[in-house]
């Protein structure tokens, strides 16, 4: 999903960082502030947001349906690639997620992570606030080493904090996307509830921004 108002966003926010990266001086042009008012972005983000806030919606309808054994938490470390043009940076990132299965090996879980750091790059000073979404997982069927591989499908925001130079320009800026990934999942000797996974997600790709994270985490089946 993407309109004229999130088009003007981001490409103001790309000047902003443009600036910094190429010529390294205090920006003095005046960008129209309404782009990064927060009651805006508020208003923008409810609305980018419904999907997702109805598939969560229906997961709980469907909660009923699931017994406590088809429960699952799980708690991940992950190394962020987050880009913006030719800009690289790379904040650590925990993230957190609760779901259930449908039926076997189709699951649904919310996520939401908080960077644990900052990186820095070219007079830019970046750092991940929020990660939050929800995912289908799809899974094959476990191996008799105990392994599986799982497939993710969802919808989610990132809101971004980016420092200019020391300005504090242009500050939180939030996105939204599909997103999707996958990885390898071990069940932890023959435990029926500890397992051991790494993943790998994009969570953001849209005019040469984008945001993606390799992980290890650890789940735990109720």
């Amino acid at each position: 999903m993407f309109n004229n108002f999130e088009a003007d966003r981001i490409q103001t926010f790309k000047r902003l960082i443009k600036n910094t990266v190429y010529h390294n001086v205090v920006y003095v042009r005046v960008e129209p502030k309404s782009i990064f008012r927060p009651e805006l972005n508020m208003e923008h983000r409810v609305s980018k947001l419904i999907p997702l806030i109805s598939l969560t919606f229906l997961a709980f309808l469907n909660a009923g349906y699931a017994s406590a054994t088809e429960l699952y938490a799980e708690v991940n470390t992950s190394y962020s690639s987050a880009k913006i043009e030719d800009e690289k940076f790379n904040p650590l990132s925990l993230e957190t997620r609760l779901g259930f299965y449908l039926e076997k090996q189709v699951g649904i879980e919310a996520y939401f992570g908080t960077g644990l750091n900052d990186d820095s790059q070219a007079g830019l000073d970046l750092s991940l606030n929020t990660i939050a979404g929800v995912n289908l997982r799809f899974e094959s069927p476990e191996t008799k080493e105990g392994m599986k591989l799982f497939i993710l499908l969802g919808y989610g925001f990132t809101q971004w904090d980016v420092n200019r130079s020391n300005t504090g320009e242009p500050g939180k800026v939030d996105f939204d996307d599909f997103t999707y990934g996958g990885g390898f999942e071990w069940r932890l000797g023959k435990s029926e509830h500890w397992f051991v996974n790494v993943r790998g997600q994009r969570y953001l790709n849209k005019n040469d921004i984008s945001l993606d994270t390799g992980s290890l985490g650890v789940r735990y089946a109720f």
